[in-house]
């Protein structure tokens, strides 16, 4: 449950949610401050609309998380497989005690390294067709919510600024 001042405004573009999100972090916002839509496919909690659910202090969310952990998160998706992959090669070259020349052993590692770079590849993309299905799901529901938690006068004022600049519908403030 909620229960701080917040403004609520509902996005029609992923593009639009994401610059609103960006100009908040520029304007002194956390991502502590923010929340979106947490998916929903996992809990009970039912709806048909967006609009049923941006006022609703008992619908579930989830923090912001910021791009560059993201990015981050894409990094360590591609670069585990290639790390794994290279030291299993080095492991099983020593378990079996031979060691052929060091050519060959940089040959076989690279090799390696790019097969398993491309399997942390397909799993980052799987991870951005997901995260792009999710937005579709609530484009589709009505759009991509966003609440603001609100400190203060000034920050209510700010929020409802950025919020209605980057064309968020239904833009309001709750007092839960």
């Amino acid at each position: 449950m909620h229960t701080s001042k917040e403004a609520v405004g509902v996005f029609g573009s992923e593009q639009e949610f994401v610059a609103a999100i960006d100009e908040l972090y520029d304007s002194g916002f956390t991502h502590e401050n923010m929340e979106i839509l947490a998916d929903t496919r996992t809990s009970s909690y039912r709806f048909t609309s967006i609009k049923e659910v941006e006022d609703d202090p008992q619908v579930p969310r989830s923090y912001i998380v910021p791009r560059k952990c993201n990015s981050n998160l894409r990094e360590i998706a591609i670069t585990t497989p290639i790390c794994l992959g290279v030291i299993l090669l080095i492991a099983f070259v020593a378990a079996f005690g031979s060691w052929p020349s060091a050519l060959i052993i940089m040959i076989t590692a690279v090799a390696t390294g790019v097969v398993c770079g491309g399997i942390g590849i397909m799993l980052a993309r799987r991870v951005d067709k997901r995260h792009g299905a999710y937005i579709q799901r609530q484009i589709d529901l009505g759009g991509l919510p966003l609440w603001v938690h609100l400190k203060n006068r000034n920050s209510e004022e700010k929020a409802l600024e950025v919020l209605k600049h980057h064309h968020a519908r239904d833009v309001h403030v709750l007092n839960a």
